[in-house]
This record gives C-alpha cells, sequence and structure tokens, in this order.
C-alpha cells in the first residue's frame, strides 16, 4: 500500500468518524464502499472467523436435538448437518462476491437486486431482528454451558438470566468495535476453541464409561431407518444459515479476491461444522440429552478443566455474537445510513442483551430461525439468478444509491422479487421432506425469477436495465460514491 493510498483512506475515515459523530479506534464504514487499501484480509482470517462463528454450544446443541427428535444414526446427524451448513455457505459465497468485488457490506449489496427502497425493508430489516435472535439464543446457550459448569464446581445452580445478562452486556461492549477488532481477536480466540473441542473430544471418548463408548454411539442403527431424517436436518441447517446470507459479504469486504474469500469462508464453515456436529451429536446420542457440556459433567473433570472449560465458552460467545451484533449494525444502517454503523450496532447491542434475559431465544431457536426459511429460501433463489446468471456481477455501483438510478426498478421497489419472495413463502411449505425442501426451493425461485425477468422485461424498461450486466467495470473511487 503506497503512503498516498494510506493517506487517503485514513482521510476517509477521518470524515465519516466526523460525520456519524463516532468516538475514536471503531470502525466507521457502513454503508460505505471499503477502498481497495484496506482491503487486506486473508483467508486464514477468514477461515478462523467463520471456524470461530461454528464451533459454539448452540452449534453443538442443533444436530445433537436433530440426532434425537429425528432419529438419525450418529453419521447420519453429523453428516446431514454439515451438508446442510455447506450448501448454505456455498451459495453464500457466491453472494460474497458483491463484498472482495465492490467492497460492499451484504445489506447495501441487495439493492442491486430488490432496488433501493425493498432492500432497506425487507433483507436489513429482517436479518437485523435474525441477529437479534440468534444473540439471545448463542448467550442462552453458553448460559446452560456456563450454570452446568458451575453446578459441577460449586454444587450450587446460578441463574441463567443473570449469567446471559451479564454475558450479553460483556459481548456487547466488544461488538462496537467493528471488524478489525473481530479479526484480532479470533486470532487468540480460535487456538483456544481447539483445544478445548481436543479435550471434549478425548475425554467423552475415552472417558470408561460404556455409553460414552465409541462403538456404542457410532455404530448404533438409526431410530427411524430411511432418507427422511437426513434430508429433513440437511433442510433444517440449511435454512437456518440462510438467514445469514448477507453476513459473509459483510466479512469479506475487506478481502483481496474471490478464491481467498471461497476457500477461507466455504472450508472454514465446513471443517467447523463437522467439528461441532461431532462432539453435539457424540454426547447427546451418548446421554439422550441435547446439553453436550453435561455429559462433559459424567467424566468427572479436575476443577482446573471446569475452569478451562469456561473460559472457552465465554470467548467462545464473545466471538460469534461480535459477528451478530456487527452483522445487525450493518443492516439497520443500510435502513436509515443517516446514524452510522456504530450507533446502530450500540442500539441492536441494547435489544440483543434484553433478547437474552428471555429463555424462549434458546428453547425454540430453530423453530424459529427455521421460520424465516420461508422468506430466505426465495431471497437467495432471486439472488443468485439474478447477479450470477442475469448481471453476471457486472454492476454499476455508482448508480447503486439512488432510488431513480440503474437499480431504481419501480420507485426503488423490484415488484417482480416482491412476487417471487411471496410465492417462494407459499410454497416451501409443499416441498416433501425427501426433496430438502430448503434446496429445492432456492432452486424453484431462482428459475421462476429468471423466467419472470425474461419474460417481462422487454416490456418494463426499468427491470430491463436493471436486470442487463453492465459493460464498463466500476471500481470505487477515492471519493467513495457510495454514501448514505
Amino acid at each position: 500500500m503506497s503512503n498516498e493510498s494510506k493517506l487517503d483512506a485514513k482521510q476517509l475515515q477521518e470524515e465519516l468518524a466526523k460525520k456519524y459523530k463516532n468516538p475514536k479506534n471503531v470502525e466507521h464504514f457502513g454503508v460505505e464502499a471499503i477502498p481497495p487499501e484496506l482491503k487486506t484480509t486473508r483467508w486464514y482470517d477468514l477461515f478462523m472467523i467463520f471456524a470461530s462463528f461454528f464451533i459454539t454450544p448452540v452449534h453443538m446443541m442443533l444436530p445433537g436435538t436433530f440426532a434425537l427428535v429425528y432419529g438419525l444414526s450418529f453419521w447420519q446427524a453429523v453428516i446431514s448437518t454439515t451438508l446442510g451448513t455447506s450448501l448454505a455457505y456455498i451459495f453464500e459465497a457466491v453472494f460474497a462476491m458483491t463484498g472482495t468485488k465492490y467492497g460492499l457490506p451484504g445489506a447495501v449489496a441487495t439493492r442491486f437486486t430488490m432496488g433501493s427502497t425493498l432492500a432497506r425493508i425487507i433483507p436489513s430489516v429482517l436479518r437485523a431482528a435474525t441477529s437479534v435472535i440468534l444473540f439471545a439464543s448463542q448467550t442462552l446457550g453458553g448460559g446452560l454451558m456456563i450454570q452446568a459448569l458451575l453446578r459441577y464446581a460449586t454444587g450450587n445452580t446460578y441463574s441463567l438470566i443473570l449469567i446471559s445478562l451479564l454475558f450479553a452486556i460483556f459481548q456487547t461492549i466488544i461488538a462496537i468495535m467493528g471488524f478489525e477488532g473481530l479479526k484480532k481477536i479470533t486470532r487468540y480466540i480460535f487456538p483456544v476453541k481447539l483445544l478445548g473441542m481436543g479435550y471434549i473430544a478425548y475425554s467423552l471418548i475415552y472417558s470408561g464409561l460404556p455409553e460414552f463408548a465409541w462403538d456404542t454411539v457410532t455404530k448404533a442403527p438409526p431410530a427411524t431407518p430411511g432418507w427422511s431424517g437426513f434430508a429433513i436436518a440437511t433442510s433444517l441447517m440449511m435454512g437456518i444459515f440462510l438467514t445469514l446470507i448477507t453476513d459473509t459479504s459483510d466479512f469479506c469486504r475487506y478481502t483481496k479476491n474471490n478464491p481467498e474469500m471461497f476457500f477461507g469462508t466455504v472450508v472454514g464453515t465446513s471443517v467447523s461444522q463437522f467439528i461441532a456436529s461431532f462432539m453435539g451429536v457424540y454426547s447427546a446420542l451418548a446421554i439422550k440429552n441435547w446439553n453436550p457440556f453435561e455429559a462433559i459433567t459424567h467424566t468427572n473433570p479436575a476443577l482446573i478443566v471446569v475452569v478451562f472449560l469456561i473460559i472457552m465458552v465465554v470467548l467462545d460467545n464473545w466471538s460469534v455474537n461480535i459477528l451478530n451484533l456487527y452483522t445487525a449494525g450493518l443492516c439497520l444502517v443500510n435502513s436509515v445510513p443517516k446514524l452510522g454503523r456504530f450507533w446502530w450496532t450500540v442500539i441492536a447491542g441494547v435489544f440483543a442483551t434484553i433478547a437474552s434475559t428471555m429463555p424462549v431465544f434458546i428453547e425454540q431457536a430453530s423453530a424459529i430461525v427455521n421460520q424465516f426459511g420461508l422468506v430466505y429460501s426465495p431471497i437467495a433463489g432471486i439472488l443468485m439468478a439474478d447477479l450470477l446468471f442475469l448481471k453476471k456481477f457486472k454492476m454499476d455501483m455508482n448508480e447503486l444509491m439512488k432510488t431513480d438510478g440503474r437499480y431504481g426498478y419501480y420507485k426503488g421497489w423490484n415488484l417482480i422479487a416482491i412476487l417471487v419472495i411471496a410465492i417462494g413463502a407459499i410454497s416451501f411449505n409443499f416441498w416433501p421432506d425427501i426433496m430438502v425442501p430448503v434446496l429445492s426451493n432456492i432452486i424453484f425461485t431462482g428459475i421462476l425469477y429468471y423466467v419472470l425477468v425474461k419474460v417481462i422485461s422487454p416490456h418494463w424498461e426499468g427491470l430491463r436495465i436493471a436486470s442487463t450486466p453492465y459493460e464498463e467495470e466500476a471500481t470505487p473511487s477515492k471519493e467513495n460514491p457510495i454514501a448514505g
């Protein structure tokens, strides 16, 4: 990076800090595109960020729950949940190309497809709400883990609400710092997580307890034979993580190129979800309980090990919920840019902290978030059809924020997208379980959107212009044209 580029980037950040009245030493970029000279994130940074996101209590609990509820065998549960997550992140990595190419956060990039007004409502508000729910479920999940470990260590049962509240406040303070803080802290947290997972795996498999024996757990036949349970688990995991489809671009916009982005994102999520699924399913099938840290207490760990595991859970939730609040702030700033990323992150943190005192968000987390799949699967289908096959990732970034510009559609509303989302929300319920409903609905709505655009665009100039590839490659100017 040249000295001139450094000065330009520093000057831009100072201007944004003044514009949004931000404190020093926080990230100032919201709807603004990241300048090329600041794209320094490498594949291993993304790998650790996404791996840290998935090696968590909640991502261990979900596969264990699916194994028990749907009667899956050990390997069926591990493979189906890992497959569902990987499929979701392949779609997300495709969409994240808007981040690596144009430096845009995901919620802002949806304006290319949805129109500036619609993108402020459906993808942004819905994703912000999802972030708050996921923050609460992660916090409560971590609180359950800490509660179980403290009960083992002290013999007392401490209030889950109090643990979660203190936990949430701590995490919110860190989240407002921004991406660089997230990247740096992940480099320290990720190795601790791996050590913790290694210990848990060893203590369970070699505990000497008959219910934890390798053959007992891994070779037991499924309670419900056949493909149906496998397909349901795959679809559920895919639907849950498709709610994060705009998130990936938020973190990948600091990355230089697509190959590094794809590798860091997809491999990081796949490897880490396999580890989380392995641990969650193993403990669930052994003790018939979805809380993996309850299983750990069966092995009688030493007090120092319990302390280490508590630290691991704290660091674990810390890294994950920084991501949740960070993306919530970026979604809300897309809706109302004037407040800026920092202040919207603070506001999201307040709501997320309150939600963390409501146990319903851990008891019904997967059911609540999966319902969002009704909307997110058609959104994913539309984004893939539009950006990949219609626009072919050739867009004019300077037109993005204009209601009446190239991507204005009809006064900022893509009416075809609204129609397909409505149809997709209905069609989602008609796919049989064996067809992996989320995947089937993405393919169906993607094809439907593509066909409708081809049929209607000759008669609607706004749609034709918006869906046609932009012939001249646009790159961010020094003035950074993307502004609220």
